[in-house]
């Protein structure tokens, strides 16, 4: 072992984590040469005369000072905090049993320190006695150092330490060594150590009148900083972080712990099993979200920040503590026990009050995305209230997302509806670059481009994205909820007017919410709160986007809803992901889009209904992706004019008056007498915009929007779009109304002094010229005459 020369000085500077101490090293009585000293560095050639510098070592001494300085930037004399021991020499340590008892006492302190080993004086000569001044200073690894019963305060050193972390000075009876024994004991209120600073005394929680008592530890945590000079990486200090010391509460203060515990969880799940008994009278609280206690049963991981020294603290709970639950139902029901269910560990949850309410904010994901989350963009938000406990409310709100339906299936479904072969992947893709898929509204159709492409193509042109081979992070959200009014039964009996449609939350990156309690006379405390905010959720819309199922026809261009049972099929929207396989230059903005719980009148009184979304007002644009239609183009599988080439129509009837076209729009059948509802129909056609891309300049749809007020009822567009030019170039052929004789709607129209239709916004006339039994008897088929199979036809002549 190697060992120290005598010519060692006596007393070292201990460095901890904010913290400094003078220890006086212990002059052993035998070996009578060493001081308390000892290296853990073994000699692998003990015969050779070098010895290696000290590295990790062992030290026994007597501790003369302690300061505390938790500023590190020009602190004051009120933010240092000192004890000092009163002269005199190190208490004797010759017999084995007298060291044991002055280190069971605090008299002498036994430490696991480092010392930088380049830093280390030269000991070759050992006629010079080096200073203190010339030794390097010693870290702190393990062991602690008493303060209170050696070290004396100064300044009121322990008072002012404890009212700055506002935590109340223990009675000198919680210290009884006899109800405190094995890793409780506590030898003094405070110490220092490799960590930090540890404290016995009484803290507050926010939902509890009495502070409990418990032994906590005092840290300063790090997080990286800029790289140095030399490109290595730095830390920053950051707050500090006040923590319980778990496994130095007695049985009494854990069970203490554990009943606040237990009162918290009450408050956010009344219905909780874990909780014990259920008051049968206990408030349902929210159904689609849930901050759940993880185990009320355990002492809670809890902690409190303090940002800068002498602010107040902050609770907060770690990300093992609380669990936030997404269901289609209460997880709690076991009546109608939830269908879906999504778990989510925040990684911690702050905790507060303001005023008499009792306020928790969990927070989940990165920290780019939350500071990324302040500016608008893709969300997810959640809000219920329940200002009493029989009128709550609970609503969903998705804004700015970007989805798009699969760009490889829905042209193949409008192929295999429309009879067409897939496009060839040569020079000749350009023959058909657009589908027409016709959308069903409230007042007619949406004749809307879909691009014609395959996987294939995606393939050959090298616009397919790889599937990632490297481990992605996992999901934030554990699971998958799913809300929407999609259940058959229900939709039959309850809400029959209805389209199904559901939501479906796969994940989140960031989310944060806000739980706020107010007072409660029976129960202490009561949910009346809570607001969620997701960042970037990836969903998958179903029920929302819907195309026919017919092909155009001779006798009728435009689909029929005679067949109401499959006459239009629903097709998936999903988020928009960097990751997909085969990226859509088609996308659908939902500007915002808002659904609400509605509690359904119960079958009996032994058998409630679920609790069913219904869908708000909704409004969306339909859009393109440029950076992926700019590459088509430039691929040239797509032309540059691919929207502007034939523009999309917007086919609509009057909202009130009943009209039809003067002749029909859509038939190529003669005559053209087929008795189609569509005839009510006349074309507005959206506008394109030209915009940059890698291309050149690329036609892409301008402002072409449109909204729905729910479930109830197909979108509209938007604003007013001009009358299709196809249909204006047309002579004399109005939109003539059946109840008002006289009155047309003619795009072609000069002035006449009438006002625009309201509806259509299409020019008024009246005109007395109008044969309103003229085309039916022009173009009926009269029946052929019966002919008498006795007759006998004329000879010829």
């Amino acid at each position: 072992m190697v060992s120290t020369p005598t010519t060692t000085v006596p007393t070292v500077l201990l460095e901890g984590p904010f913290w400094q101490a003078d220890v006086e090293v212990v002059q052993l009585a035998s070996p009578s040469q060493n001081h308390a000293f000892r290296s853990l560095w073994l000699e692998r050639h003990p015969s050779t005369e070098s010895l290696y510098l000290p590295g990790t070592l062992i030290l026994l001494g007597c501790v003369r000072r302690v300061t505390v300085t938790p500023v590190t930037v020009t602190p004051t004399a009120a933010q240092q905090y000192s004890w000092q021991r009163s002269p005199g020499p190190a208490p004797a340590a010759e017999f084995s049993d007298d060291l044991h008892n002055a280190l069971a006492t605090g008299a002498l302190t036994l430490l696991l320190v480092q010392a930088d080993p380049q830093r280390w004086p030269d000991l070759g000569s050992t006629t010079t006695t080096p200073s203190a001044q010339s030794w390097p200073p010693l870290t702190c690894l393990a062991g602690d150092i008493a303060l209170g019963t050696f070290l004396s305060a100064q300044r009121n050193a322990t008072e002012n330490l404890y009212n700055a972390l506002a935590v109340s000075a223990p009675a000198a009876a919680d210290l009884d060594q006899g109800k405190r024994q094995g890793g409780t004991r506590l030898r003094t209120a405070l110490s220092v150590h490799s960590s930090g600073l540890s404290l016995y005394g009484g803290i507050d929680l926010p939902w509890k009148p009495e502070p409990l008592a418990a032994a906590l530890q005092l840290a300063q945590t790090f997080s990286p900083g800029p790289a140095d000079s030399a490109g290595l990486s730095t830390l920053e200090p950051g707050p500090f972080r006040l923590t319980l010391e778990v496994e130095r509460l007695t049985l009494l203060e854990r069970q203490a712990w554990i009943e606040a515990w237990q009162e918290l969880s009450q408050y956010l799940t009344p219905r909780n099993p874990l909780n014990g008994t259920v008051q049968a009278a206990a408030e349902a609280g929210p159904h689609w979200v849930t901050l759940e206690v993880t185990n009320p049963t355990a002492v809670p991981n809890l902690f409190w920040e303090i940002h800068a020294w002498g602010q107040e603290r902050r609770l907060n709970f770690a990300n093992d503590s609380l669990s936030l639950i997404l269901s289609n139902q209460s997880p709690y029901d076991t009546d109608v026990p939830p269908t879906s269910l999504g778990r989510i560990a925040p990684h911690r949850v702050k905790v507060s009050r303001d005023g008499d309410h009792l306020i928790l904010e969990p927070e989940a994901g990165l920290a780019a995305i939350a500071e990324a989350g302040s500016e608008p963009g893709p969300d997810y938000t959640y809000h219920y209230q329940a200002p009493t406990p029989t009128e709550p409310s609970e609503t969903v709100t998705l804004s700015d997302i970007t989805l798009a339906f699969d760009p490889v299936a829905v042209p193949e479904f409008l192929r295999a509806r429309q009879g067409q072969l897939p496009p060839a992947t040569g020079a000749d893709t350009f023959a058909a670059p657009v589908l027409w898929g016709f959308m069903p509204l409230e007042q007619g159709w949406f004749q809307l481009p879909i691009l014609n492409l395959t996987e294939q193509i995606y393939l050959d042109n090298s616009l397919a994205r790889p599937l990632s081979t490297t481990s992605t992070a996992p999901s934030l959200l554990q699971g998958a909820v799913s809300l929407g009014n999609d259940n058959p039964k229900l939709l039959k009996t309850d809400y029959p007017s209805e389209q199904p449609w559901n939501l479906v939350l796969t994940n989140v990156a960031h989310l944060s919410g806000k739980w706020i309690l107010t007072p409660a006379e029976a129960t202490g405390y009561r949910l009346s709160e809570v607001t969620l905010r997701g960042t970037a959720p990836e969903l998958v819309l179903n029920g929302l986007f819907w195309l026919s199922t017919s092909r155009p026809l001779a006798q009728e261009a435009l689909p029929e809803l005679d067949n109401w049972v499959s006459g239009v099929r629903s097709h998936s929207l999903r988020t928009v992901r960097d990751s997909d396989l085969f990226p859509a230059a088609a996308v659908i903005q939902l500007a915002n889009l808002t659904l609400s719980a509605r509690a359904l009148p119960p079958i009996s009184r032994s058998e409630p209904k679920p609790v069913v979304a219904a869908l708000g007002p909704w409004s969306f644009s339909y859009d393109v992706n440029r950076e992926i239609l700019g590459a088509l183009v430039e691929k040239k599988v797509l032309p540059a004019n691919t929207f502007s080439q034939f523009l999309p129509w917007v086919w609509q009837h009057h909202s009130t008056l009943p009209m039809v076209q003067a002749l029909p729009l859509t038939q190529t059948q003669l005559p053209p007498n087929y008795p189609s509802a569509n005839r009510q129909l006349v074309p507005f056609e959206l506008g394109v915009q030209d915009s940059n891309g890698s291309g050149g300049s690329i036609a892409s749809p301008q402002s072409w929007r449109f909204e729905a007020t729910g479930a109830g009822a197909w979108p509209q567009p938007v604003g007013t779009a001009p009358a299709a030019r196809e249909w204006t170039q047309l002579f004399d052929l109005p939109l003539v109304s059946l109840s008002l004789p006289g009155l047309v709607l003619d795009p072609r129209a000069g002035e006449t002094g009438l006002a625009a239709d309201f509806s259509l916004n299409l020019p008024s006339q009246y005109r007395f010229d109008l044969p309103y039994t003229d085309e039916p008897n022009a173009l009926a088929q009269l029946p052929e005459p019966s002919q008498d199979a006795e007759a006998v036809s004329p000879l010829p002549t």
